[in-house]
């Protein structure tokens, strides 16, 4: 039948019990999460959970509502995470309650493969509106730091799509300031250029830093390297090798035209007068970069915003803004796109 699951699973420790996890399953529904349909599926699962030096993983078959099955420790001793899809050779999506969930993202002896369902089914949680955005946060930074390339590649990945929903004008410059503390060790620990010994995965893995490092932060060392690998691509395309190319072109030029851009730029555009515009829909809680979270909701930007842009806009095509358009009069220009 059409549709994916959600499996819910709830680590269950009462004091002298075997511990037990509570399975309940529901049809996912992309923005809002589990759906209260009477839609079931048979399905099997997996939980895997530490036992000792080692983990272990039991199965059963999810074929009504809910189900509980007890997981082979010795009584009392509650397992520190467990992850509801062992091996991620499920078709579902799951979830865990916050403080289980944290726990996982601590896990140290994950595979690869569950690592990645891991991510997938958080990132399927918040688009649905039904993960909190410090919780996707943190686990986008915990990936990120991955030593397994394949792992942190897939969570640079996410990055873009959180500046695009969640920064603001007014909290730009704390989202440039996380983002270079998650990513600027990593990307001069990779370099700017390939090495002989790379893997196809660490080769992807330092195009997906270096290029989120330098179009959403202003990293000097990022820049600095670009821009010296384009003037010798532009010298000499052969020199440069095609995936340094591929990065360092679009940095450098992104840096070219912002330095014009504050050249050019008149009063009217600094950052002084240009409002902050929210960019976030009130049904998630406020990003940690956010002043406050009554701002967070989608919103005509004021009358002053739009002249704003007006005044920036004439500015960019290199003539003289009109009287009209940076007046205290109704600006012509449509509504700007919240992300700058």
């Amino acid at each position: 039948q059409a549709g994916v699951p959600l499996v819910e699973a709830r680590l269950v420790c009462a004091p002298g019990a075997v511990p037990q996890v509570a399975l309940r399953q529901s049809r996912f529904t992309a923005g809002r999460g589990a759906d209260a349909s009477q839609t079931r599926w048979s399905i099997p699962v997996c939980v895997r959970y530490p036992a000792g030096t080692s983990t272990r993983e039991r199965c059963t078959l999810l074929a009504d509502a809910e189900r509980t099955e007890s997981l082979e420790l010795p009584a009392g001793q509650c397992p520190a995470w467990v992850h509801p899809n062992a091996g991620a050779r499920g078709y579902y999506w799951h979830s865990l309650p916050p403080e289980t969930l944290r726990a996982l993202l601590g896990a140290t002896r994950l595979s690869t493969e569950e690592k990645l369902d891991a991510l997938a089914s958080l990132h399927a949680l918040y688009d649905a509106g039904s993960l909190s955005v410090d919780i996707w946060l943190g686990a986008i930074a915990r990936f990120a730091a991955d030593r397994d390339p394949h792992v942190a590649e897939r969570a640079v990945g996410y990055i873009g799509s959180v500046e695009h929903q969640l920064v603001t004008d007014g909290t730009r410059a704390a989202f440039r300031s996380w983002v270079s503390g998650l990513l600027g060790a990593r990307a001069r620990a990779l370099g700017f250029a390939p090495r002989p010994a790379d893997s196809e995965a660490t080769r992807d893995l330092r195009r997906a830093v270096l290029t989120t490092l330098g179009t959403l932060t202003d990293d000097p060392w990022v820049r600095s390297q670009a821009e010296a690998a384009a003037r010798r691509y532009l010298a000499d395309p052969t020199s440069v090798d095609g995936d340094t190319a591929a990065v360092a072109l679009p940095i450098a030029s992104r840096a070219r035209i912002a330095t014009q851009r504050r050249a050019n730029s008149p009063a009217c555009c600094s950052p002084r007068s240009t409002p902050s515009m929210p960019a976030v829909a009130s049904r998630r809680k406020a990003s940690p970069w956010a002043m406050d979270a009554s701002s967070q909701r989608h919103a005509r930007p004021p009358t002053s915003a739009r002249r704003t842009s007006a005044c920036c806009s004439a500015a960019s095509a290199r003539r003289p803004p009109t009287a009209r358009s940076c007046s205290t009069g109704p600006a012509r220009t449509s509504r700007p796109s919240s992300r700058s």
